[in-house]
């Protein structure tokens, strides 16, 4: 919020609601409610829309990106929170994206305590559970996945069975993609005795510092952060955790780049063409009510004098900026490969064609592997020569999206279009976004 004032304010409102809605009766009264569907309790029983809060078990926070007032959870019955990730690692709100944008090959779930009085995501642990993520594996895999264990830790809180779902803190993979274990009938526990059992059990965080000062706090993330790759200050690694955490853009956008084709050998007959399709854009509409005259003297035999104005083709040399935007076409980039899953013959040729320079944004169409196409990050994070490692300096899309068309492209189709050859460096080719052309 914007200042103390106008946060005190949402508060006392928040409170004002709340306790309209369920009044502070006493548990004697929860009996007299009259029947509702809509509103359950742990044990399944129908409450009132305006049953007292005594009569709720439990609250479940998921996804709640707000704090909840502390005059609220003091008032509230015990409060677990679902954090999508391993606590004390990535407390903040973006836990999901963090996990794959670090590289780690193990992701999860915490089920956690809220209090009064304390800071975000650092409540007492009442389960984990982890899952693996595989290097192949990128957010349109991991969060199905996240999901399903997320709901399967929260049945087994609250809606206990003799058996279940997930049985230790072992990495637990599931059956198939975004697909729980199967279920299979089990005799239920008793609920109260089982909550009770998970709540005072729980286990304190450790590091319990406020969050912003935390080494592994996940932030917002910007949406620039999230769909342009800057290629002058990332590594082939961290250029292929971004593109695995933001690919499909169901959360901030396709992950893109834009494509200079100013860089190709056919730059001259692609601006030309480019230039000409302008200037038809920009004739001027033949006016409406000429046309229609010139159609009556036609009808009639007559042609008529000849007109006084006619219509001149302009022909326009467009401004450095129209060019740029005519030259430069958005890339978004739907598969890509593991810098450790390239070849050494691969990395051995990319060393001897780029002799080292450092040109963030070329590209290179690989001989040794037609696939794909290697792009040059700026950050170098391993010295020497030949490195094999997979933390390489090049990212490696095996197929793109170009704007406007109507499909995707292979690295090899696009090479062929644009004139392009095999183990050539071709400076330039891909810049992080749309900006002036420049050699330098």
């Amino acid at each position: 919020t914007g200042s103390v004032g106008q946060r005190a304010l949402e508060v006392a409102q928040t409170e004002a609601a709340f306790a309209e809605m369920y009044p502070a009766t006493s548990a004697a009264e929860v009996s007299t409610a009259k029947p509702s569907a809509a509103v359950v309790n742990a044990n399944c029983t129908p409450l009132s829309s305006a049953a007292p809060r005594c009569a709720f078990d439990v609250a479940v926070v998921v996804s709640f990106r707000y704090f909840i007032p502390d005059a609220l959870l003091t008032k509230l019955p015990p409060v677990i929170n679902l954090h999508p990730s391993l606590l004390p690692k990535y407390r903040g709100c973006s836990p999901i994206f963090s996990t794959m944008l670090r590289g780690d090959a193990v992701g999860g779930a915490s089920l956690i305590k809220i209090r009064a009085g304390e800071a975000m995501d650092s409540g007492d642990v009442l389960m984990q559970r982890q899952v693996e993520i595989t290097v192949d594996d990128d957010m349109r895999v991991y969060f199905p996945k996240l999901m399903a264990l997320g709901a399967a830790m929260l049945g087994d809180a609250l809606l206990p069975t003799a058996t279940p779902a997930y049985t230790s803190n072992a990495i637990q993979p599931l059956t198939a993609v975004g697909t729980a274990v199967q279920a299979t009938p089990h005799r239920p526990l008793p609920w109260r005795s089982h909550f009770d059992k998970l709540w005072f059990s729980a286990v304190e965080q450790p590091d319990k510092i406020h969050f912003k000062l935390d080494p592994n706090y996940a932030p917002m993330i910007p949406r620039r952060r999230a769909t342009h790759i800057g290629w002058e200050n990332i590594s082939g690694l961290e250029a292929y955790n971004q593109w695995r955490t933001f690919v499909g853009g169901q959360f901030f956008g396709a992950v893109s780049a834009c494509l200079e084709r100013r860089a190709t050998p056919v730059a001259e007959q692609l601006l030309a063409r480019a230039i000409s399709k302008y200037n038809k854009k920009q004739r001027p509409p033949r006016h409406p009510k000429l046309h229609h005259q010139k159609g009556e003297q036609r009808a009639a035999g007559d042609n008529g004098p000849p007109e006084t104005e006619p219509v001149v083709p302009i022909t326009v040399q467009p401004s450095p900026g129209v060019i740029d935007s005519l030259m430069q076409t958005h890339v978004t980039f739907n598969e890509a490969r593991h810098p450790g899953k390239i070849s050494a013959a691969t990395y051995e040729l990319l060393d001897r064609v780029s002799s080292g320079a450092m040109l963030p944004g070329a590209a290179c169409f690989p001989s040794t592997d037609e696939g794909v196409v290697a792009i040059m990050c700026g950050k170098r994070s391993i010295t020497g020569t030949s490195s094999h490692a997979p933390e390489a300096e090049w990212f490696f899309p095996t197929e793109l999206m170009l704007e406007g068309s109507k499909g995707a492209t292979t690295p090899k189709l696009l090479r062929t279009s644009l004139a392009m050859k095999v183990d050539t460096i071709y400076p330039f080719l891909f810049v992080s976004e749309k900006s002036p052309w420049t050699l330098t």
